[in-house]
């Protein structure tokens, strides 16, 4: 009985030190938490998203995927997701790691929705301004 005890209490202490110095989106719950908190909290989804600016593919590549995925579906750090990534759709798309299919997939219609938007946008701005044009 303490044997088996004592072999578990190891393998626990093994596998913590396995992920000790690994990124915190690295370990197998980090990135879960953190795609948590910015779920529950968009202050936090901000700060997390200003730190991780310039380097959000790279986080996706490396098992964040879900975590940057939050970060799209959250609507005060959405445009700086967008920008940063809608040139490397391809690339996040073909990746393996984790949630980025998904993340690509979210990625590409948000661009869809961006470039229908932009669309009405402008055939209602040339519709106000025939409306205004003198005759």
């Amino acid at each position: 009985g303490g044997e088996v005890v004592a072999k578990a209490k190891l393998t626990k202490r093994d596998v913590t030190a396995e992920f000790a110095h690994l990124p915190l989106v690295s370990h197998p719950y980090g990135a879960r938490l953190l795609k948590r908190l910015v779920q529950a909290q968009p202050f936090f989804a901000g700060e997390l998203c200003s730190e991780l600016s310039g380097s959000l593919k790279q986080w996706a590549f490396q098992g964040g995927g879900w975590l940057v995925l939050a970060l799209l579906e959250c609507e005060s750090t959405s445009a700086t997701v967008v920008s940063e990534l809608s040139a490397d759709v391809a690339a996040i798309s073909s990746s393996d790691a984790l949630g980025c299919r998904s993340l690509a997939d979210a990625l590409a219609k948000v661009q869809a929705s961006v470039s229908v938007t932009g669309k009405e946008e402008q055939k209602s701005t040339k519709v106000a301004k025939k409306r205004k044009a003198p005759k």
